[in-house]
């Protein structure tokens, strides 16, 4: 949506086109808002349950959301942008967890990996929406209304999380192992406790706390201390820093900023270009997701950053 505002006219106009750090900080501020979140949403994951995180995460969305539809300047769009990034990475950091630990083992890999391909599908709703009051509004509501309906999907995980059980992992955590038992045993084989796969995932989530447990002294120091630890600690942060490091801001936040660049100053094409990308990268996204178990993740990682590379090797000597 950021992106799609700022080919806008009447965005740019009523925020005095916002340039160079003041737009720096309109984009970036997002980011700053989800690394506040970070050492918050474990606590209220591992305190208050997955469930109230998602609570949580979607209230902040909606108060957030309110600010930036209502936004008289740029200090207030700003803000809203802030706890935007904070009651997204809340919700984000705890439904993943939700998700995974609800799922049948059989169906883990593939659930979670199309549960990130739906980043696609806000982004597809924003830059089309988007496109289409820019067409069809000629006053402010031409991006206060794309901002209001940001509330949309926070208002739905509001409505449905009533009817989503908490997860069985944070019920065995809180010594309630027969209420995790009852959800896994419903949700896995139709209610009956003594399923074999049920047992398993019962007595896995278990297994798993009681090592939690078990070594809940070493510290963060443990990752340099042998060889293997010191190459899991390497592997956790270039993938952290590369998939942020690949380019991908550059189209996310400044792909209007490019393409004026390159001589495509419309509104309209702008705006189709950015819907277009939207659909193109849910498209990929969702069939790398069905692979996962069968391609492997870590050939579809390398053949992904092989194709970005030959990519950008190939726009370097373009230009």
């Amino acid at each position: 949506m950021m992106n799609s505002l700022q080919s806008v006219s009447y965005w740019k106009d009523y925020f005095n086109n916002p340039q160079g750090a003041s737009l720096g900080l309109l984009n970036a501020i997002y980011a700053v808002g989800s690394v506040v979140a970070m050492p918050i949403f474990p606590i209220i994951a591992d305190k208050l349950g997955r469930r109230w995180g998602i609570i949580i995460g979607a209230t902040i969305i909606l108060i957030a959301v309110a600010l930036q539809t209502s936004a008289q300047n740029i200090r207030m769009f700003t803000a809203a942008r802030f706890l935007i990034g904070l009651g997204v990475q809340i919700g984000q950091g705890c439904a993943p967890l939700l998700l995974t630990e609800l799922c049948h083992p059989q169906h883990r890999a593939p659930f979670t990996a199309i549960y990130n391909t739906t980043w696609f599908v806000g982004n597809i709703i924003a830059t089309w929406t988007t496109f289409g009051t820019a067409g069809n509004i000629q006053n402010t509501w031409c991006w206060r209304l794309p901002s209001l309906l940001q509330g949309i999907f926070a208002a739905l995980q509001l409505l449905g999380i009533w009817f989503v059980p908490e997860s069985p992992r944070w019920y065995i955590q809180k010594n309630r192992p027969e209420k995790a038992l009852k959800i896994i045993s419903h949700y896995f084989a139709n209610d009956d406790e003594n399923d074999i796969t049920v047992q398993f995932v019962h007595k896995e989530i278990e297994t798993t706390l009681a090592l939690e447990k078990e070594f809940a002294h070493y510290t963060i120091w443990e990752f340099f201390k042998t060889k293997a630890n010191r190459h899991r600690l390497l592997i956790l942060v270039t993938l952290g820093l590369f998939s942020q490091w690949s380019g991908n801001a550059i189209i996310s936040y400044y792909l209007t900023q490019v393409l004026n660049q390159v001589g495509i100053t419309d509104q309209k094409t702008q705006l189709e270009i950015n819907g277009g990308l939207g659909i193109w990268g849910w498209f990929v996204a969702v069939v790398s997701s069905l692979y996962c178990d069968k391609v492997g993740r870590r050939k579809l990682f390398l053949l992904s950053t092989f194709c970005m590379m030959i990519v950008y090797v190939y726009l370097s000597r373009s230009f």
